[in-house]
């Protein structure tokens, strides 16, 4: 779990969204720690200060690798 003060992309969206809104961010979270650790992650932010809260907090799990049709 990874939180963070004042993410300037949040910022700009405060009071305008209902949902977590940090999309850019959480890509590039995912995709360093994939790159770092050599597995691939998915982060989910669980809270956002554009919905209200007092900070952005992100949490990073193992990605689930989906089946193949072929």
């Amino acid at each position: 779990t990874l939180r963070f003060d004042r993410l300037w992309e949040c910022e700009l969206q405060k009071g305008k969204v209902k949902e977590p809104a940090s999309h850019y961010f959480r890509g590039i979270l995912a995709g360093f720690f994939s790159k770092l650790l050599g597995i691939d992650y998915e982060a989910t932010e669980i809270r956002c200060i554009a919905v209200g809260d007092r900070y952005c907090e992100f949490l990073l799990t193992p990605r689930k690798r989906r089946k193949t049709i072929f």
